[in-house]
């Protein structure tokens, strides 16, 4: 699926790295109210959900 702005493809391990990133953006931690996760803890929960 895509439009001008997004583009939806399936979720791979190769966007681990940016799922870190953007699950550790200061702004959306203290939207969300949570705490900071390892590139460790997000490898572990990406694999737990394959």
């Amino acid at each position: 699926m895509s439009t001008k702005k997004i583009y939806l493809i399936p979720f791979e391990t190769t966007h681990i790295q940016h799922l870190h990133k953007w699950l550790n953006d200061e702004q959306a931690i203290r939207m969300v109210g949570r705490i900071p996760l390892t590139y460790e803890k997000v490898v572990q929960e990406v694999e737990k959900n394959e």
